[in-house]
């Protein structure tokens, strides 16, 4: 879920997708005023990575699966950066049996 504060002051809710959000959404904007969601999400019943991107018109791309191995994901981070194009930077954390490590999202191009 997310709110976006209207002209008349209302806060409506909308909802990205169904599922549970493990740890906090990282929500970023960049240079252009796009907005990035990462977050860690059991929406297809098992543990992803999730990525959203709204464009500064107000239209949303995703959320898609960024990424899933099998294990527990958890604590989505991102940012974002405009040079060419814009791109979104994300890492999770990953729960291996050895242990929590960091994993670093592929590369996000908008």
């Amino acid at each position: 879920m997310y709110a976006v504060r209207q002209s008349n002051g209302t806060w409506p809710r909308s909802r990205l997708m169904n599922g549970t959000a493990y740890g906090s959404v990282s929500i970023t904007l960049d240079d252009r005023d796009n907005i990035h969601m990462f977050w860690a999400g059991d929406a297809s019943g098992n543990w992803e990575a999730w990525y959203a991107y709204e464009n500064s018109q107000g239209q949303w791309e995703g959320p898609i699966n960024v990424a899933y191995d099998g294990v527990f994901i958890a604590n989505g981070r991102g940012s974002a950066t405009v040079s060419d194009k814009v791109y979104g930077h994300g890492v999770v954390e990953y729960h291996l049996s050895s242990g929590p490590v960091a994993r670093v999202l592929p590369l996000l191009q908008r």
